[in-house]
């Protein structure tokens, strides 16, 4: 009985880090080329960085299962963390002095949606129809962490439905909006 189980878990830690093994690289690369996976639409949703945090830490548990030695286990757990913390500090984790906020734009024939992140730096992206990943498009720049999309000190003029000019206020002193930012997806 106890061989079953062990072998049983076994499988299933094999199996599992074989797949984060074969998901962690590809969402890597998916995110290197500007589509980033995640579940759910903003907001809440369970974003791309979180997904692969959590491919990490499966890869971490699962190498804890397959090795018998405690020293590699404790190896493994330390390397973990370190991926884990420095991910956070040179992939730029949000900034815990700024909030995140989304903004969902629909085009005027609701045939596409745009979101706009904001955590200090505004990011928009083209949300797909499924709702399971969104390409990046272009950095929307402010002073000092403002948040125009949050403040509605923004103006968007639609050209068509992937074409259209946001205007933004750059800083919160702006009295009117003095960015201007075209965009055209082809």
């Amino acid at each position: 009985m106890k061989r079953s189980n062990e072998s049983r878990i076994f499988r299933g830690s094999l199996i599992s880090l074989c797949l984060s093994l074969v998901l962690l690289p590809l969402m890597i690369y998916l995110r290197e080329i500007g589509i980033y996976i995640q579940f759910g639409t903003p907001p809440p949703f369970i974003g791309h960085k979180l997904i692969e945090y959590i491919l990490i830490v499966n890869v971490v548990i699962s190498l804890c299962f397959i090795i018998k030695s405690r020293s590699l286990k404790s190896i493994m757990v330390l390397a973990g963390v370190f991926v884990l913390l420095a991910r956070s500090i040179f992939y730029s984790f949000p900034n815990p002095l700024w909030e995140t906020e989304v903004t969902t734009l629909v085009s005027p024939d609701n045939s596409f949606k745009y979101i706009v992140v904001e955590t200090g730096v505004g990011h928009l992206y083209k949300l797909s129809e499924s709702g399971l990943y969104m390409t990046f498009i272009t950095t929307l720049r402010t002073d000092d962490g403002y948040q125009p999309f949050a403040n509605d000190a923004y103006k968007i003029d639609w050209l068509s439905s992937e074409q259209f000019v946001i205007l933004y206020a750059f800083d919160v002193s702006s009295e009117e909006m003095d960015k201007e930012v075209t965009i055209s997806i082809e």
